[in-house]
């Protein structure tokens, strides 16, 4: 335990934090500059860091015979790749209502973000993300006379309270603030206008602030700047099966509390991206205090898709679920395109190149096709200052150019700078070995022959957090397709999507970028039938409170963290009466071991293992020294295990046809490997199963 500190009981050790945190300063006109406001009518953000608004600063009246990405060649290119602080418009004089904008960028953090805009009928349409940079538009059809531009926002990393002041009377007008918290969650705020020369300032703090209403118009200037603002900040080190916070209930402590922001603080639960729950999914148990009266419920969605608690065994929605608790889905990650990674064919064990509007791949992303003179090469594609390249070099060659070179300089996937040599080709496509995210210079030794295009190769897609989809191209047998890649919280994993002819299939685990994806088998037809891949977008399911109204539980149910996002304790570990007792809560096996270098004595320590199946068990013992166990145990017979025989899951090993793995179809415990005879026949408690 370190000072500062705080540990709290429950079934295990959690360790709270706590930090009063500044996060602004109080610059009156840092959002918005001294002007009139109108009666529902958006205030112009024009503040001392803004971006000047402009109708086609990115896209500039472009045409697209077909999808494909949009040139960004309009005055706020070079904003775009830096510090643009905006949402998007888009603007078309013809009919463009059943074309879909993709906007790729980053978000006030830096971290990827994409949104989809559909279009509009001789009209403008405004997006809602804010946007710190931008480095693809993109259609998924064919678009006519499109104007891509900005509409400026304000963005603070760690927060600000908004400041209101005027130079009349605004008492009786209001002012809604929209953007996002700083949980990056949608916010909006009502304040009221000040006496005239005075200043008032908003009670939340905003990370993100995409527009300023007055109710009506206002009686002179106003400006809208920043306010010191502070954020008390508890993090809980474990897992949601522990104590929840709860506010010492004395006089003083709940006047001490408001000071805080924390008399009326709501603490809200976020659970990870999933895949929206259906009416058919599991439900997960929750136990919920009010006025220190247990009840249990069930958390499922209804046939609207909305979140709601049922009765304790999820038959019936509950007729008066907890007053103090509030359930919310928020489905705001990624876009659901059936190709947005790739549209082609499949190559047995091959991995495919991805050429979907998430991927890089463009064959003139850098250069479009152009003859060159020797030395360094000036840039003009789509993607010539993007800094998340993910790619390969490609150099298509009109002509003969087999005695030409070209050197690449810029820095790889790991932030590594690096140079490589590309021998050119004759009317051919040369592709460069090393992936980078982002080129600095491309020179040629001589003058080109004829025309080249300069474009890049996706090697991986990075996007926001989402599944993986498949499009079936009719295969038999079935395709099976293994994915790598990384998932939400960056840690690398591995899913296998098989294919169903005729049918979307949806995968089960959240990526943020993908590595590879390579078939088992060629596409269907001898290989010419196409397939897709595609990503599904994903939400969280939240659960709020008013700090100290009511508590809850969550059951420790695999299903509260593998469809529902709520993780919750694997293993729970007592010690009672000097003896430890480890208890699985996931239904995964638990690994106890005493730590390297231990002086701790591990002479007559007793384990208990409970719930075991009626296989074999089989225990090692490593390590110097003297090596010994003695066990005690119920003998469980056979024929009492046969009488209530569990409904199996059994999976055939996808690295060996002869090994199958025996589940329990009800916990997916794993219960037994078996190696198949040479009549195909395997057995367990005892019955036999044949494969033909």
């Amino acid at each position: 335990m370190e000072s500062g500190e705080l540990l709290v009981e429950g079934p295990e050790t959690n360790r709270i934090k706590a930090r009063f945190n500044g996060t602004s300063e109080n610059i009156n006109n840092l959002i918005a500059l001294s002007q009139s406001g109108y009666s529902s009518q958006e205030l112009t953000i024009n503040g001392l860091n803004s971006v000047t608004a402009d109708t086609d600063g990115l896209v500039d009246n472009e045409t697209l015979v077909s999808a494909g990405n949009f040139t960004i060649d309009g005055a706020l290119l070079n904003a775009a790749t830096s510090d643009l602080k905006s949402t998007v418009n888009i603007t078309s004089s013809s009919d463009n209502s059943s074309v879909t904008f993709t906007i790729t960028g980053t978000d006030i953090d830096g971290n990827a973000q994409t949104e989809t805009i559909t279009g509009v009928n001789a009209n403008t349409v405004k997006g809602t993300k804010f946007f710190k940079t931008i480095t693809q538009i993109s259609s998924d059809d064919a678009a006519t006379g499109i104007d891509v531009g900005t509409e400026p926002s304000f963005g603070s990393t760690l927060g600000t309270r908004v400041s209101i002041t005027a130079t009349t009377d605004e008492s009786n007008n209001t002012f809604t603030i929209v953007g996002t918290g700083t949980d990056g969650l949608s916010k909006t705020e009502t304040v009221y206008g000040p006496d005239s020369g005075k200043t008032v300032v908003s009670l939340g703090l905003f990370k993100t602030i995409t527009s300023i209403t007055p109710a009506s118009n206002t009686a002179g200037d106003v400006e809208i700047g920043t306010a010191p603002g502070y954020e008390l900040i508890a993090t809980a080190e474990g897992t949601i099966e522990g104590a929840q916070f709860k506010l010492v209930s004395n006089t003083a402590n709940t006047a001490n509390a408001e000071t805080f922001g924390l008399k009326k603080g709501v603490t809200t639960m976020l659970g990870n991206f999933v895949v929206q729950p259906t009416t058919t999914s599991p439900a997960i148990g929750i136990e919920v205090t009010e006025n220190n009266v247990k009840s249990n419920y069930t958390i499922k969605f209804d046939s609207s898709d909305v979140p709601v608690f049922f009765n304790s065994d999820g038959s019936a929605v509950s007729a008066s679920g907890p007053s103090g608790l509030a359930l919310s889905w928020n489905e705001t990650s990624g876009i659901t395109d059936i190709d947005s990674i790739y549209l082609g064919t499949a190559s047995a064990n091959v991995p495919i190149i991805p050429n979907g509007i998430l991927a890089t791949t463009d064959d003139d992303s850098l250069l479009k096709s152009q003859s060159v003179n020797a030395g360094n090469i000036t840039f003009d594609g789509a993607l010539k200052d993007s800094k998340s390249l993910n790619g390969k070099i490609t150099i298509f060659c009109n002509g003969d150019e087999t005695s030409n070179s070209f050197i690449i300089s810029g820095f790889d996937n790991t932030g590594v700078y690096k140079t490589e040599t590309i021998t050119g080709v004759n009317s051919d496509t040369a592709i460069g070995t090393i992936s980078f995210n982002e080129i600095l210079s491309i020179s040629v030794a001589n003058d080109t022959a004829s025309t080249i295009n300069i474009g890049s190769q996706a090697t991986s897609v990075v996007f926001d957090p989402s599944v993986i989809t498949i499009d079936s191209d009719g295969s038999a047998p079935r395709n099976r397709f293994t994915i790598v890649g990384l998932d939400q919280f960056g840690n690398s994993q591995t899913e296998v999507i098989e294919e169903y002819s005729g049918n979307t299939i949806i995968g089960s685990k959240v990526f943020t970028r993908i590595d590879s994806i390579t078939p088992s088998m060629d596409s269907a037809s001898g290989g010419t039938a196409n397939f897709s891949v595609g990503t599904k977008r994903v939400g969280r399911l939240s659960i709020s409170h008013t700090v100290d109204n009511v508590s809850f539980k969550i059951d420790t149910s695999p299903n509260a963290d593998k469809i529902y996002g709520f993780k919750t304790q694997d293993i729970r570990a007592i010690i009672d009466n000097d003896s430890l007792k480890v208890s699985s809560l996931s239904g995964e096996p638990v690994k106890v071991e005493i730590p390297s270098g231990s002086i701790q004595n591990s002479v007559a320590e007793k384990i208990s293992l409970t719930n075991l199946p009626p296989e074999d068990l089989i225990t090692f013992v490593m390590g110097g020294g003297a090596r010994k166990i003695s066990a005690e145990y119920d003998k469980f017979s056979e024929s009492e295990y046969t009488e209530d025989i569990p409904e199996l899951t059994i999976k055939v090993d996808s690295s060996n046809n002869n090994k199958v793995e025996i589940f329990d179809k009800v916990s997916g415990h794993s219960i037994a490997s078996r190696i198949l005879d040479v009549n195909r026949v395997f057995e367990i408690n005892n019955t036999k199963f044949q494969f033909s």
